[in-house]
């Protein structure tokens, strides 16, 4: 590729957007233009409107990246392909993390009810957030003796449980 157009590239991909993968759900905001009025009393007025997905595909090709999402409405399989660094789109966020074996699943598109629901996907962010909601709903119910590790599971920390063997 050329350097020029390299340069040029990366001074556009100035956007932060949050590592997801296939099978992922993505809440994204788009910025709409309405219009109202005709002639002299025409007004432009610009709001987000919010669209959640599931992640069919991905293209990664710098700036020109792009994110196929899958949702349906009412009945209605809608697919959206956004280019990631587009200015009309406001913002990007990973609602669930899902687990799949495929880099494209446009094979959801066909299923229906249960046969299109998506495996989570548990990340060590999510098993840590698990973690640390159960610690303290527990602690407050829960001997001080008592306290949680990292896989949600009671251990128990004092001398007693040292001397188990005797």
């Amino acid at each position: 590729m050329n350097p020029y157009i390299k340069v040029l590239e990366q001074a556009q991909m100035n956007k932060e957007i949050p590592p997801f993968r296939t099978g992922d759900t993505l809440f994204i905001q788009l910025r709409v233009q309405e219009t109202s009025g005709e002639g002299a009393k025409k007004s432009v007025r610009e709001r987000l409107q919010p669209f959640e997905g599931v992640v069919l595909g991905m293209r990664k090709k710098g700036l020109n990246s792009a994110v196929t999402l899958h949702r349906v409405l009412e009945g209605e399989g809608v697919q959206l392909v956004l280019p990631l660094y587009s200015p009309l789109v406001a913002k990007i966020e990973v609602k669930r993390a899902g687990d799949v074996r495929r880099a494209k699943i446009y094979y959801l598109k066909d299923l229906r009810g249960k046969a299109a629901r998506i495996k989570q996907r548990y990340t060590k962010k999510s098993v840590s957030v698990k973690a640390a909601s159960v610690a303290n709903t527990t602690e407050s119910t829960t001997d001080p003796e008592f306290t949680i590790n990292t896989h949600s599971q009671v251990v128990q920390t004092t001398a007693s449980s040292d001397n188990r063997s005797e």
